[in-house]
């Protein structure tokens, strides 16, 4: 996301790998999830050799760890300020990639797995007439990209990514998803790329097709700008040989299919089906090297736009909430090969 981390994301979650092998260069961004510390090691040892190292000089990201944090948030539920549903949030994010080159080194197929989990708890809950459970939310994402290099300056990459979005109770197939999505790719020159495409994805809450556009661009040495529609803006300058600093805007989210009944205060249940959850974020950022391959990212600032909402089982709307504008930090820790 992606991808920068990185490089395309489409609809939030696709993840681009970019590989020029008539310059020897690959750079891609992807995603992969956190299973056990083995099968992290043997993910991580496949890559590195099924990825030669003469196409992934501007580097490779292979594993993913970050945690998010919102201390403290307000739903303005009724209008009432001693009515506010007062909550805090904390999202954790794991992923593992792999790339395996295939005929002539221009042509890859990239697996990577997501795993996140969205932990939400309340304050006050008797004050809200809806409890907004479930307080743990699960992701699970495997990705397939398709890269073809059809030129110098040009290609192509495709993405099919099923996902199973879930409380885990009750899980049937109504909590499986597919996305997809396709961009084209063209290098201008070291300082200027951009792509456009399409793609299907409800990480923004509905489910939609939604054009995709990104650029990236080195104006000087020191200065970087990404600008990923519909995702992220980021402005960077590097102030040392291993540490950058600059501005992010990013903005998530989930549609998420549920099985848990939801209590109101005189006593009824109702059988919730979907939760809709979308935010964006802006504000200052760090990137430093922490050594060759590992890269630490710290960014906080403000959740400027936080929805929730809440459907049941026959799709009538049960809730629909706006957080208060809130603080949130993250740190993000990549690894890389060739970074």
């Amino acid at each position: 996301m992606l991808s920068g981390e990185k490089s395309l994301h489409i609809a939030g979650a696709i993840r681009i790998l970019r590989c020029n092998c008539t310059e020897k260069t690959q750079e891609t961004e992807l995603t992969g999830h956190w299973c056990t510390a083995c099968g992290f090691i043997l993910i991580l040892v496949l890559g590195l050799n099924l990825f030669p190292a003469d196409c992934r000089a501007d580097g490779f990201q292979l594993a993913l760890c970050s945690f998010e944090r919102v201390p403290s948030a307000e739903i303005d539920l009724t209008g009432v300020e001693e009515e506010e549903l007062e909550t805090a949030a904390s999202t954790t994010t794991t992923k593992l990639a792999v790339p395996i080159p295939l005929a002539g080194r221009e042509t890859v197929l990239l697996n990577f797995i997501t795993l996140r989990v969205l932990h939400q708890s309340y304050g006050n809950i008797e004050a809200a007439d809806i409890a907004f459970l479930p307080s743990d939310l699960y992701t699970i994402k495997y990705g397939l990209v398709f890269h073809q290099t059809l030129s110098d300056q040009w290609s192509l990459n495709m993405l099919v990514q099923p996902a199973l979005l879930t409380d885990f109770i009750d899980v049937n197939s109504d909590h499986l998803t597919l996305r997809g999505g396709f961009v084209f790719e063209r290098k201008v020159s070291d300082k200027l790329k951009y792509a456009l495409g399409a793609g299907y994805s409800d990480d923004y809450g509905d489910e939609k097709a939604l054009p995709v556009a990104w650029l990236k661009w080195k104006p000087s040495p020191n200065w970087r700008v990404n600008i990923d529609i519909p995702q992220k803006i980021e402005v960077l300058r590097r102030v040392s040989e291993r540490v950058q600093l600059g501005f992010v805007g990013k903005t998530t989210g989930a549609h998420y299919r549920i099985g848990q009944d939801t209590p109101f205060k005189n006593g009824c249940d109702h059988r919730v089906g979907r939760v809709k959850y979308s935010i964006v974020n802006i504000g200052p950022a760090m990137n430093w090297q922490i050594y060759d391959g590992v890269r630490l990212t710290l960014n906080g600032g403000t959740s400027v736009y936080r929805r929730y909402e809440v459907f049941d089982t026959n799709g009538v709307k049960l809730a629909d909430a706006d957080f208060e504008s809130s603080f949130f930090l993250k740190a993000t820790v990549r690894y890389s090969v060739g970074y």
